[in-house]
């Protein structure tokens, strides 16, 4: 598949819907999903040995690199209190709230941060959803989706986050995705956190696990493999429609593939390593990971964005297919869900968050 009219597929695991099953009735598969399946993934069969790939040094050009200071979403890991200042870890960023004696909390500090393993350390006291009193009555508590102030018993202020993500689509330039919290729509604007998306009543509180597109409409799944087809009521998703009847999907293809010069790159959702095949469909190397869970092809088509259980990784092709090695890697703290390139940017979503990666060179 040449890479210029590919390299902006990225390829995960693409279920077909299917309408709910009345009784003596088959399942029909959507033709428009069918049909975007088939030109995103076009998989060319693959044969023969492979030798191991050896590394080699990367070139002296970099690769895109995490930017820490705008990640968006993810689950409150703890609180960190004393000296008046509460500093909240998430899995990528940390932020500083004071609580003036009146008026509301105040953010005054934000920044990209991995938690360190030692936690709040001895000078300050850990705060989880067991509260901290802030100096005047008050008590603070810092759950996963929200920290939460009181007084007398009664919530007076509360500041909700996405939690861990499960899934993501795009949608107009817009990332749209699910959590245990519900809906969120994100625009891509540095520092801007996720929105909630309201859903349906009958729709809140469900255990909602996966996200597939499906023209102007999507299907939202919960941890029971039952989908509900919604549409946005506007084009910026502020809110969402049912449309239809719930249905179950037919399963997922477990195959990931993406596109590379000189041939492309395959794995399997779940299985280690990446497979490298040249252009006649033929395997031509290996490059050992952990379990892979989504794969991203960069600009120019020499790196690869591959996605862990808890780690990004490079992967750089030098020369052909045969010559690739990981270049550089990250820990996320948490499993990545959806790798996307939204208007040249480069996201990846999963139970940290959202996290951008400033381009390479």
């Amino acid at each position: 598949m040449p890479y210029a009219v590919a390299s902006s597929l990225a390829c995960r695991p693409i279920a077909h819907p299917a309408r709910a099953r009345m009784p003596g009735a088959a399942p029909r598969v959507s033709r428009r999903l069918r049909t975007l399946a088939a030109l995103a993934c076009t998989v060319l069969a693959g044969c023969g040995a492979a030798p191991g790939v050896a590394g080699r040094a990367p070139s002296a050009a970099g690769p895109p690199r995490p930017a820490l200071d705008s990640v968006a979403g993810g689950p409150n890991l703890f609180g960190c209190w004393g000296g008046g200042l509460l500093t909240v870890h998430r899995p990528l960023r940390a932020e500083d709230w004071r609580f003036p004696a009146e008026g509301q909390p105040l953010l005054v500090g934000a920044r990209g941060e991995r938690p360190a393993a030692d936690g709040c350390g001895p000078a300050r006291t850990t705060v989880r959803e067991v509260p901290a009193d802030v100096g005047d009555g008050r008590l603070v508590s810092v759950m996963p989706e929200a920290i939460a102030l009181t007084a007398n018993g009664r919530e007076i202020w509360r500041r909700a986050t996405t939690g861990a993500l499960n899934d993501a689509i795009v949608y107009r330039g817009l990332v749209v995705a699910i959590g245990p919290h519900g809906l969120f729509r994100w625009t891509a604007e540095r520092g801007g956190e996720p929105v909630p998306v309201p859903l349906p009543p009958a729709l809140v509180g469900r255990d909602w696990r996966a996200l597939l597109r499906e023209g102007e409409t999507f299907w939202l799944t919960d941890a029971d493999g039952l989908s509900v087809r919604l549409a946005p009521t506007t084009t910026t998703f502020e809110a969402v429609r049912v449309v239809g009847e719930p249905a179950r999907l037919l399963p997922a293809d477990l195959g990931l593939r993406a596109p590379v010069v000189g041939g492309r790159v395959e794995a399997t959702l779940g299985g280690e390593g990446v497979r490298l095949l040249d252009e006649r469909g033929l395997l031509a190397g290996l490059v050992a990971t952990p379990p892979v869970r989504a794969l991203l092809p960069l600009p120019g088509g020499r790196r690869l964005l591959v996605a862990g259980p808890d780690t990004l990784w490079v992967v750089r092709v030098d020369g052909d297919v045969a010559h690739a090695a990981i270049e550089v890697s990250w820990p996320t703290g948490g499993p990545t869900a959806r790798l996307f390139d939204v208007g040249g940017r480069i996201v990846a979503v999963g139970a940290y968050g959202v996290l951008t990666l400033e381009p390479g060179t």
